[in-house]
């Protein structure tokens, strides 16, 4: 009996049935298996492939986020490096606030402590003797970066602050920093914190911000003043409170406006951040508290040798190219804004942990920059009693 032959096009449709067939099986399954528990998606393979990759991808991080722990802390233990990671990945869940709309969440671990708004400094007293009536309150405010993500507590830019404070000024007036940073929080959010605690009684003696990253990297955050979840909890007034029926938002806060070129957007983002800026140290004035406001390095502007790190991230944002150097000419000439943007051109070392946040040997850079700056404020200030009299 001859063997039947089939045209090439028949082939090709008996095979693209079988393939249908087999997809209709599979989707069956998984739906069954998986699907009415954990569903997200319109098709349960969808979401078992989606899931899939999370798990691989945070398999992935989570390797390499213990290597290039060890990378930037070489003098300790692989141990030690991995659980400041497991800590600061433990802690990095946000609460409900009023007004703020999210903080971080309190812990405890034994390298990161959080509780309030701020996170412990060690040391977070430094200074000549016990604290006493000259004692100088320092609040540092800004996102992750000041927060100190994937350090530990002595590691982050407040408490390397203190530290050299300590060590150059051993004999100085004593002083207290409180690390008030908060990741996703930017120039507005922190001006919105800054006046909260102020009207829930905590006045520090100076402010100290440090911005640009989130201000240029939450595009919509910065653009439209909302803070980083807006979008996550609209749906929960239109959706109700379902988990299951919310959809992860947050990276819309990263795109820019459709149809908008880089400049015009940029702009906006320049003039918002400025009038941040301006609207923080006037609330600081009329407390008497002194402020200072320090623009910080990131990866994407005047880092030469980011192609050559092997942590930092290696994506492009060509808005800080356009931003960035507004900022660096707004600061000059100016008292309390300093441009720290230009601190990685010749920086041949490893200055991230990961992707953006600094390591250990860049927080004291930063804090080294910081301490040159409000050093001589620190020693000549003088609180203004007269505002205590006008009922301040």
């Amino acid at each position: 009996m001859a063997e039947k032959k089939y045209s090439v096009l028949r082939k090709c449709l008996l095979g693209f049935t079988a393939l249908l067939i087999l997809l209709f099986f599979l989707e069956s399954v998984a739906s069954i298996a998986y699907y009415q528990r954990n569903g997200g998606s319109r098709f349960a393979l969808v979401g078992l492939y989606h899931n899939a990759m999370r798990n691989l991808h945070g398999l992935f991080n989570t390797q390499k986020g213990s290597r290039n722990q060890q990378l930037v802390r070489p003098d300790s233990t692989l141990a030690v490096s991995e659980q400041i990671k497991a800590e600061t990945s433990a802690c990095n869940k946000t609460v409900y606030d009023p007004w703020l709309q999210f903080r971080i969440a309190d812990y405890t671990g034994k390298y990161v402590h959080v509780k309030g708004y701020n996170r412990l400094s060690i040391p977070w007293q430094a200074g000549s003797g016990a604290e006493n009536k000259d004692t100088l309150t320092i609040f540092f405010l800004g996102g992750s970066t000041m927060f100190g993500y994937n350090v530990s507590d002595q590691e982050t830019i407040p408490a390397q602050f203190a530290t050299l404070y300590q060590q150059q000024y051993p004999t100085g007036r004593p002083v207290r920093v409180l690390n008030f940073g908060n990741p996703y929080y930017y120039s507005y959010q922190e001006l919105m914190q800054f006046t909260q605690l102020l009207y829930r009684g905590s006045k520090p003696d100076m402010v100290v911000e440090l911005d640009g990253l989130n201000d240029c990297l939450q595009i919509r955050s910065s653009l439209e003043r909302i803070p980083m979840l807006t979008n996550l909890i609209q749906q929960v007034f239109i959706r109700g409170a379902a988990g299951g029926s919310l959809v992860d938002s947050n990276y819309l806060m990263y795109l820019p406006p459709p149809d908008m070129k880089t400049e015009v957007y940029g702009e906006r983002i320049y003039r918002n951040l400025l009038e941040n800026l301006r609207l923080t140290r006037d609330l600081a004035a009329s407390h008497g508290i002194k402020p200072f406001f320090f623009i910080q390095p990131v990866p994407y502007y005047h880092y030469p040798n980011r192609s050559h790190d092997p942590i930092c991230i290696q994506d492009e944002r060509p808005q800080f190219n356009y931003i960035y150097p507004l900022l660096d000419k707004a600061s000059q000439g100016s008292d309390d804004i300093q441009f720290l943007g230009n601190m990685l051109e010749q920086e041949k070392g490893l200055p991230f942990v990961d992707n953006y946040h600094y390591s250990p040997r860049m927080n004291k850079r930063i804090a080294s920059a910081i301490l040159e700056k409000i050093a001589p404020s620190m020693a000549a200030f003088h609180r203004d009693t007269t505002l205590k009299n006008k009922g301040l």
